[in-house]
C-alpha cells in the first residue's frame, strides 16, 4: 500500500489532525531554518569583527617592533593575548612572510606555524582565523595572524537544539488543539455517515439528518435531506405503480381464465415464447412439455399453414402490417 493510499484510508478526523500538524511543522521548520541562517550570519559576523578588531590593535602596536626588528617587543605585544582565553595563537610575520614572533596558548602548544594566507577571515574546524596586514605609512611591513576558539558551530548547535525543542512542544500543542477543533468538523460528518448506513440497511427514507452546522457541512446536510425527500416521493410513487400493476395483472389473469382461450406471448427481445396452461390443454400437452423456443411452436403449426404464418409474422415485424392476426391449424 502506498503512502497516499494509507493516508486516504484513514478517518477524516485523523487526516485533518495530521494536516494541521504537518502544516504547522513545515511553517516552524521554515521559520527555524530562516532564523538559523540569520543567527549563523550574526554569529560569524560578531566573531569576525571581534577578532579583526583585536588583530588591528596588535598590528598597530607591532609597527615599531617590526620597523626596528625588535623581536622582544613583538613578543611582549603578543603576550597581551593571554588575557583572552579564546585566542589560542598569534603570529607576527615580517615583510617576507617569515615568522617574526609567535604566541601560543597551552592548548595550542606544539602546533606548527601556519603559512600566511590572503588577508581576510576564515572559519575552520570550529575556530576563527584572521590575517591582517601591518602597515607603516601605508606600506605593508608585515602580517598579523590570530586564531580564536570562538566555536560558532557550538553556539549554532545549541540554537538548533532550542529550535527542535520548540518544534516538538509546538507539535504537541498543535495535536491537542487540532484534536479539539477537528471534532467540530468531523462530528456532523460522522453522524451523517452513520445515518446514511442505517438508511441503506433499513430502507427507511422518512428519517432526516439533524444538524446546526453552517457553511459547506450545513449545505451537505440540507442536500442530504432533500435527497431523502426525493427518494421518499419516488418510493411512494413506485409502490403506487406496483400496486396498480399488480391489480392489472390480477384482472388480466382473471379475464384470461374466464375467456377459456389458449394464449401465447412471444418476447421478441429474448426470443422466448410463453404458452398459457389452457393453450397446452387444448393441444393435449402438459405445461412442462412445452419449451420456450419459437421453432417448437412453428413445428406444431400444420405444414400447409406454416409458411403463410411465418410470412405474416415477418410482415408485421417489418412494419408492413399494423398487427398479426391469422387463422391457422395446429397439430394436436
Amino acid at each position: 500500500m502506498t503512502l497516499s493510499a494509507a493516508f486516504t484510508n484513514r478517518s477524516i478526523g485523523l487526516r485533518l489532525s495530521l494536516l494541521i500538524i504537518l502544516n504547522g511543522s513545515l511553517a516552524l521548520m521554515s521559520a527555524g531554518i530562516a532564523l538559523f541562517g540569520y543567527e549563523s550570519f550574526l554569529q560569524r559576523g560578531a566573531a569576525s569583527r571581534e577578532l579583526s578588531a583585536q588583530a588591528g590593535i596588535i598590528a598597530e602596536s607591532s609597527t615599531a617592533a617590526l620597523s626596528f626588528a625588535d623581536e622582544r617587543a613583538a613578543t611582549q605585544t603578543l603576550s597581551a593575548l593571554r588575557g583572552d582565553t579564546q585566542v589560542v595563537e598569534g603570529v607576527i610575520y615580517d615583510r617576507n612572510n617569515r615568522p617574526f614572533s609567535r604566541y601560543q596558548s597551552v592548548s595550542a602548544a606544539g602546533v606548527p606555524v601556519p603559512q600566511p594566507r590572503a588577508m581576510g577571515v576564515y572559519f575552520e574546524n570550529g575556530a576563527v582565523l584572521v590575517f591582517q596586514p601591518i602597515r607603516l605609512a601605508n606600506e605593508k611591513i608585515g602580517t598579523i595572524f590570530l586564531k580564536s576558539n570562538n566555536d560558532v558551530r557550538a553556539r549554532l548547535r545549541q540554537y538548533i537544539g532550542i529550535v527542535c525543542l520548540v518544534l516538538l512542544l509546538s507539535q504537541g500543542l498543535a495535536w491537542l488543539l487540532s484534536s479539539r477543533m477537528q471534532r467540530t468538523i468531523t462530528k456532523p460528518i460522522t453522524e451523517l455517515s452513520g445515518l446514511a448506513r442505517s438508511i441503506s440497511i433499513d430502507k427507511d427514507y422518512a428519517v432526516r439528518a439533524v444538524g446546526h452546522a453552517g457553511g459547506e457541512i450545513g449545505i451537505l446536510i440540507d442536500s442530504f435531506n432533500d435527497m431523502l425527500s426525493q427518494i421518499e416521493i419516488r418510493e411512494a410513487a413506485q409502490k403506487a405503480a406496483e400496486e396498480l400493476l399488480r391489480e392489472s395483472e390480477e384482472r388480466y389473469a382473471l379475464a384470461a381464465r374466464g375467456a377459456n382461450d389458449g394464449l401465447w406471448d412471444w418476447k421478441l427481445a429474448t426470443g422466448e415464447v410463453y404458452f398459457s396452461s389452457r393453450w397446452n390443454q387444448m393441444l393435449g400437452h402438459a405445461d412442462r412439455d412445452r419449451g420456450s423456443d419459437p421453432e417448437e411452436w412453428f413445428s406444431l403449426i400444420h405444414a400447409t399453414d406454416r409458411d403463410r404464418v411465418k410470412a405474416a409474422i415477418a410482415s408485421h415485424l417489418a412494419g408492413t402490417t399494423s398487427e398479426f392476426a391469422r387463422e391457422y391449424r395446429m397439430r394436436h
